[in-house]
């Protein structure tokens, strides 16, 4: 009976050593230990809340991390003291002055020969130049008719505004005009497209059969960038031939 006794007890002591066990286990389970970064977070928070304690009401105290911080902006500008603004303030003013300078002094005042354009449909533009004694732009080489009413030579079309040779003289057309068996006068002329007129003291003629050279007047040149050609008629039907038609801007 005794010895029946003893092995219940036994049994009951490991039954209770295994039961405590489990218990453990299920609890740590349930409450991990936790991590630095946790506790490092608890204790801050702690301390901030000891803070804010420390606050007036209605205000809180946000401790920033390190890495939440803006990184410093240095303004170039103001790291430069008086001084050194005004060394490069006057830098600036010089170098605006001398382009300033080279610009109004360096202007074009020879010009290229222009060829003759061979696109009606793309007029000749004629270029700005200042300065210059004497400049002519050549219109067209050759041309010819036998047409009893003003005729476009083509290609001839150019643009030409006076207010791009400031301070000119006058603008004359020179050109060599010729009447094919001198059987009756022959004409040329500038004609203004955009005013839809022959320009003043432009117009020549002659009834000879050999080439002859005529530089007009000075010519009527409205106001503005106009668009010109240059014209042709025969008196009665005889053949005119134009040759080396040109301005001449002179100063």
């Amino acid at each position: 009976m005794k010895e029946k006794i003893l092995n219940h007890l036994g049994l009951l002591g490991v039954i209770l050593v295994a039961s405590n066990l489990l218990i453990l286990d299920l609890w740590v389970v349930r409450n991990p230990k936790p991590s630095p970064g946790t506790a490092l977070t608890e204790s801050n928070k702690a301390q901030n809340t000891g803070l804010e304690r420390e606050m007036t009401q209605g205000e809180k105290l946000v401790v920033p991390t390190t890495s939440s911080l803006p990184t410093p902006i240095v303004n170039p500008i103001d790291a430069c003291g008086p001084i050194c603004r005004n060394q490069i303030s006057e830098e600036v003013s010089r170098a605006i002055a001398t382009v300033s300078a080279k610009e109004k002094t360096e202007k074009v005042i020879l010009r290229e020969e222009a060829s003759t354009n061979t696109n009606a449909n793309n007029p000749t533009i004629i270029p700005v130049y200042e300065k210059a004694k004497n400049i002519w732009i050549p219109l067209v080489s050759s041309a010819n008719t036998t047409n009893t009413n003003w005729t476009d030579v083509t290609p001839s079309d150019f643009y030409f505004d006076q207010e791009d040779y400031p301070g000119i003289k006058q603008v004359v057309f020179v050109a060599y005009l010729r009447a094919v068996d001198a059987t009756g006068p022959v004409y040329a002329r500038v004609y203004d497209v955009t005013n839809k007129r022959g320009v003043d003291n432009s117009e020549i003629s002659t009834s000879s059969n050999s080439y002859q050279r005529f530089e007009t007047t000075a010519l009527s040149i409205w106001r503005g960038n106009n668009l010109y050609r240059l014209q042709l008629k025969s008196g009665i039907g005889t053949q005119v031939i134009l040759s080396e038609a040109k301005l001449k801007v002179e100063w």
